[in-house]
């Protein structure tokens, strides 16, 4: 789980994973990102991860699109966004974390993913 308060710092975990695995003789293993995401909420001192409705899809956006380029280096198997729609009280940015709002309707950063993954939002 990469998380991180800005996408742009995610391929720095990345890297110093893959370090890891490297210096303990794993350098081969693929690697699945099983939870990467930001909130749709604004920032607040409990919510470091709030970006803001077109944050969220910017960090997303930022995100996987280096993920992707790095994918045979970082030897990237599955990457998975947490979550599908907003999660009350899960965690303190969870309440925002999904790519689809109340009454699940879609947020920018499901458009975004759609966008990315090559279909038509």
């Amino acid at each position: 789980h990469p998380y991180t308060i800005r996408a742009r710092e995610t391929p720095e975990v990345v890297e110093e994973f893959r370090n890891y695995l490297a210096k303990n003789g794993d350098a081969g293993k693929g690697l699945w990102i099983t939870e990467i995401s930001w909130s749709s909420d604004k920032a607040s001192e409990s919510d470091l991860f709030g970006k803001g409705r077109a944050g969220q899809a910017r960090e997303l956006k930022t995100a996987l699109t280096n993920l992707r380029n790095k994918q045979v280096k970082w030897k990237v198997k599955s990457v998975f966004w947490f979550s599908v729609d907003d999660v009350q009280g899960a965690c303190s940015f969870c309440a925002g974390s999904g790519l689809f709002g109340e009454g699940f309707v879609p947020k920018p950063s499901w458009n975004a993913y759609v966008k990315l993954a090559g279909g038509t939002p």
